[in-house]
């Protein structure tokens, strides 16, 4: 009888244990809405890295691109996401953007969707040392009359984003100006394989 209860009791210490872990991992997590284009961002102080990310850092920022896998089965849900944060010297910085401010880009196998950034004159603030997290989204239009219309009909109801087979090239644009320079230059690529 004891030796059972103290097997027990080690059970139920493991998955507390691994539960604290598991929730570890989103803690210090918020939510922020940064201008009309950004609600809902997820905020922490340290970056969350993809299994396939590509980074692009300069004096006042660090950006990353992110995706799950770097190769996916067909039928696989694909996650990719970047990240921004503010490294400066000052304690925030008042950034002037379009939206969205963080534009993705799929390329590959036929796909050509190309980001786009609605030209309207907006700010946000974005504090020092807080890593910034924007998911990426479908941006699909199509010719209702050609011939593959049904195919990109399906694909933009699709809530997940899963590929055909093939080899695609994701790119991230950071697409905002501050006191300092234009962001223009900050893009970060990275490729993915669905087999």
């Amino acid at each position: 009888m004891k030796k059972s209860m103290l097997v027990l009791f080690a059970a139920l210490f493991l998955i507390a244990a691994l539960t604290a872990c598991g929730e570890g991992e989103n803690q210090d997590v918020e939510t922020v809405d940064l201008a009309c284009c950004a609600t809902g961002i997820a905020v922490r102080p340290t970056a969350l890295l993809g299994a396939n990310s590509a980074t692009y850092v300069s004096d006042d920022f660090i950006m990353t691109l992110n995706s799950d896998k770097l190769n996916y089965r067909r039928r696989d849900t694909i996650r990719i996401w970047g990240t921004l944060e503010y490294v400066g010297e000052n304690e925030t910085i008042k950034i002037s953007h379009g939206c969205p401010f963080m534009v993705f880009s799929l390329t590959g196998n036929g796909f050509d969707l190309y980001g786009f950034q609605f030209h309207i004159s907006t700010s946000s603030v974005l504090e020092r040392g807080m890593v910034y997290r924007f998911d990426y989204q479908k941006t699909v239009s199509w010719d209702p009359r050609a011939p593959d219309a049904e195919f990109w009909e399906n694909f933009a109801n699709e809530p997940d984003l899963r590929l055909p087979r093939g080899e695609y090239t994701v790119t991230l644009t950071g697409s905002f100006s501050h006191s300092r320079k234009s962001s223009d230059d900050m893009i970060a690529e990275l490729t993915i394989t669905v087999r």
